[in-house]
């Protein structure tokens, strides 16, 4: 069905995918019942937001000791045994809003959850170039990517109808279902050890991961790059609403905003897919990224807003998968674990204090301002690239 020289022809990635597709469309069984659950409870929408902060809180804190884990044991293993307490955990979720557990079990429930999804994480990000050759690293992320993008979309989507057709704990019972679903083509996973066996045993623990990160100048400026892009693109979705509104587009306008942000995404990584591009597209990828945020500061229309956000997300889309691609290609297989682990916990934390950057700027600044504020800052990425170049490319 694949092509010998695509990543998906290569059975073990084909597994690996498929259990990351079927996995990642259980998200949204989680979160959607889980929010709207804790909201009609509450009645604040504080309450959904601190739920939130809660599970980006677990997947930061873990996401370093998945990667020590993976350098030191079996990847294969913890991807199983992490999924499977994933999935009783979603079981236990489903018994709380049946009981109406106190939000602070709830809480607790959504936090472990996350953590283990943590601890997986990283093992995933070290089996993945053991299954693939070198040459089809960039290729073997940006068919996942995609994949992760098809399933998470259909997942927020197919969720909320689960929802209002079958109730919260019946949402959330699909969810459990889609996880044990997402475990069977991982049971068929090889179990490559970087190194052989004992490898991970006589190396470091997380600090010489974070060594390995900064003592890397290209490495330290990519989770730098990855950094400010999640700073930057966090509060962008909240202030699509704003947008619209002084675009004078209405929610229709709202939805399309979003809409063709995640289209351009999409179209990014299926370009990737089909046709690899040189690290050296990278600069053009930051500098078109800026000019698609700072764009949304000076457009006066609904059209030139959408290619705006069209071009974001596609350049995004291409960073993204560039900056995996190169980490994977620097870092050595005993030691990916550890610094993909710490990479994704930098990433992440970025989310949450863009999210909360976002009110203090927009009352100082109007709008435009804080778009073309956020555009600029992306824009210095080329710059940076140019500082970095020549040690990737000697």
């Amino acid at each position: 069905m694949f092509s010998s020289s695509h990543p998906l022809g290569i059975p073990a990635f084909r597994r690996l995918f498929l259990s990351r597709l079927l996995t990642n469309l259980s998200l949204g069984f989680t979160e959607v019942p889980l929010l709207w659950w804790v909201l009609e409870r509450t009645g604040s929408p504080a309450a959904p937001a601190q739920l939130a902060l809660v599970a980006s809180l677990g997947l930061v804190l873990a996401a370093p000791l998945g990667g020590l884990l993976a350098d030191r044991g079996s990847k294969r293993q913890q991807i199983l045994l992490s999924q499977g307490a994933d999935v009783l955990l979603q079981l236990l979720l489903v018994l709380a809003v049946l009981r109406a557990l106190p939000l602070p079990g709830v809480y607790l429930l959504v936090g472990l959850s996350a953590l283990v999804t943590g601890l997986r994480l990283p093992a995933l990000a070290a089996l993945q170039p053991l299954l693939v050759p070198r040459e089809a690293y960039q290729q073997a992320n940006a068919a996942v990517s995609l994949g992760i993008a098809f399933s998470v979309m259909a997942s927020f989507a197919l969720a909320g109808a689960a929802t209002g057709f079958l109730g919260v704990a019946g949402a959330l019972l699909l969810g459990a279902a889609l996880l044990v679903l997402g475990l069977l083509p991982a049971l068929g996973l090889p179990d490559p050890r970087a190194g052989g066996r004992e490898a991970g045993k006589r190396e470091g623990g997380v600090r010489e991961g974070l060594g390995t990160l900064l003592g890397d100048r290209p490495l330290a400026f990519l989770v730098l790059a990855a950094f400010l892009i999640n700073l930057v693109l966090a509060p962008v979705g909240p202030l699509m609403a704003p947008l619209a509104q002084v675009l004078g587009a209405g929610p229709e306008g709202y939805g399309l905003l979003g809409g063709s942000l995640f289209l351009g995404q999409l179209g990014g990584m299926v370009y990737l897919n089909l046709r690899p591009v040189a690290p050296r597209v990278f600069p053009l990828a930051a500098l078109a990224l800026g000019l698609g945020v700072g764009g949304l500061g000076l457009v006066e229309s609904l059209p030139w807003a959408l290619a705006s956000l069209g071009l974001a997300g596609g350049a995004a889309a291409f960073l993204n998968v560039l900056a995996l691609t190169l980490l994977q290609g620097r870092v050595e297989p005993g030691r990916l674990g550890r610094v993909s682990g710490l990479a994704q916990a930098l990433t992440l934390g970025a989310q949450p204090l863009g999210l909360a950057l976002a009110s203090p700027l927009l009352a100082r600044l109007d709008l435009g301002e804080v778009f073309l504020l956020a555009g600029g800052l992306v824009g210095l990425l080329a710059l940076g690239w140019l500082w970095v170049w020549k040690e990737v490319h000697p």
